[in-house]
Formats: C-alpha cells, structure tokens, sequence
C-alpha cells in the first residue's frame, strides 16, 4: 500500500523541481517545443541505453509509455546508423535485447 504523504510529497517536489528549472531558463519550454517527439525519443532512449548498457523493447515502451510501433521503427533507424544494436543476446538471460554498441 502507497502512503498518501509519500504521494504528495514527490507530486510537491515534481512541480518545485519544475519550478526551478523554469526560473533558471524561462525560455526552456519554447526551447522544447522545437524538438520534434521522434527526436526527443531517440535523445531519450541513447542516454537510457548508455546508463544501463541492456533493456528489452517492452521495458522501455513500460518506462517511457511510448507506443510499441513507433518505438520499434526509431530502434530500427538507430540500429541503421550504428548507434544502438537489437537483436542481441544476454548469456543467462531469455530473450533479445537492445544494447549500448560500447556495453557488448
């Protein structure tokens, strides 16, 4: 069971963390606004990626809330370019993987 001050804690401390970054660049959310959602998600999945060297496709779609279909096509254009590999196998581990190309 989830303990309401908890809950509200971490909601308060969300909105002051957001309140602080837009007290130190106002102009972040315009800024934003010109990073188109695919651009965004590759940023997002490469630093990911880098951080925890393995993921599965479902952990990431879980983590982020992104749609499957779309997830896919982008890990398949990085995977193009060199700059994440799918497809691959952990010893000891079921299934297929993305990885950070460094990590294997």
């Amino acid at each position: 069971m989830v303990d309401t001050p908890a809950i509200e804690c971490t909601a308060q401390w969300v909105k002051n963390w957001r309140d602080v970054l837009l007290r130190r660049w106002p102009d972040l959310s315009e800024r934003a606004r010109a990073i188109d959602r695919d651009e965004a998600m590759r940023t997002l999945l490469l630093t990911y990626l880098h951080n925890v060297g393995v993921t599965t496709l479902e952990s990431v779609v879980h983590l982020f809330g992104w749609e499957k279909s779309r997830l896919t096509m982008i890990c398949a254009e990085l995977a193009g370019n060199g700059e994440l590999l799918t497809g691959v196998h952990v010893k000891g581990w079921p299934g297929e993987y993305l990885a950070w190309p460094a990590f294997v």
